[in-house]
């Protein structure tokens, strides 16, 4: 991605997102998984992202800062 965007990476963000299937302990998954990743790329995991109604129950076992976003769009079939 940084030889094709021109764009140094230099931190990850974990936005793990099953849509309304989204878990607390996804969220936390997913987190574990990009971790490991950003640590293997030698870059940090800046933050991690949840639905505002998880944010609090994510943020009490998360190893970042969690960020609570609202859905704004939902598909079609929801």
């Amino acid at each position: 991605m940084e030889l094709r965007g021109r764009v140094r990476i230099d931190a990850l963000v974990n936005n793990t997102n099953l849509s309304a299937e989204t878990t607390k302990d996804v969220v936390l998954e997913g987190e574990a998984v990009v971790a490991k990743a950003a640590a293997l790329m030698g870059i940090p995991l800046e933050f991690t992202a949840a639905r505002r109604d998880l944010a609090g129950a994510v943020a009490a076992s998360s190893q970042v800062p969690v960020v609570p976003l609202e859905i704004h769009i939902r598909p079609v079939w929801l």
